[in-house]
């Protein structure tokens, strides 16, 4: 997420889901990402005008993201990602030991998008713990104006969980932005196919 070699997922998923967040939702009100991870998605978000809140699970993602965030990590990263991958799926044995250099932060799109549509910076904040114990609770009923997912519904052990937080947390009329597989946990309870979710989300009210 905070590489330059990181790059082209986040043009495909993250600068799609910023523009459709852009087209429909409000700024008025905050945007939940769950499953955030280290945070990109929604410190991405947070920089084109929107309340962008994080949640995450993970202690060690969250720890590392914290200080992305908070500009500890200012010097310059080296990691080997794939060092330790077991010698699955390996395409070119030169990867093995490839040196990814981070942070990287820059981001041309986002740059571009903020200067010609003279967007202020929006804010940030980050949450820890589970998602569904959290965003269930009726203190989070209708709070977000948005939420957006991004590789994370397939992580439920009950999508039927997640689909009615994520309908618990909107507000009338709020917007979901979903990208991302159906490449369900082996925790999961059912494994639905992208058309019989789509027959559950409408169940549930939301307009697809």
């Amino acid at each position: 997420d905070w590489s330059s070699e990181g790059s082209r997922s986040r043009d495909s998923l993250y600068h799609w889901s910023i523009l459709e967040l852009m087209k429909h939702a409000t700024k008025e009100m905050p945007v939940l990402v769950p499953g955030s991870g280290l945070a990109r998605l929604a410190h991405d978000i947070s920089v084109t005008g929107f309340k962008a809140e994080a949640n995450e699970l993970s202690i060690c993602m969250s720890a590392a993201a914290y200080r992305f965030l908070n500009g500890e990590i200012s010097a310059k990263g080296f990691v080997h990602p794939f060092a330790f991958d077991g010698l699955i799926n390996e395409v070119n044995s030169n990867d093995r030991y490839k040196t990814i250099e981070f942070p990287g932060t820059s981001d041309q799109f986002l740059d571009k998008l903020v200067r010609e549509g003279d967007i202020k910076q929006g804010s940030l904040s980050y949450t820890i713990g589970d998602f569904v114990e959290i965003y269930a609770q009726t203190a989070y009923k209708g709070q977000y104006g948005s939420v957006v997912t991004c590789f994370f519904i397939d992580t439920a052990t009950n999508i039927f969980e997640y689909l009615l937080v994520i309908r618990n947390a909107l507000k009338s009329g709020g917007v979901w932005i979903n990208v991302g597989p159906l490449q369900w946990h082996q925790n999961a309870k059912v494994h639905p196919s992208a058309d019989e979710l789509k027959v559950i989300i409408e169940s549930m009210g939301f307009q697809i």
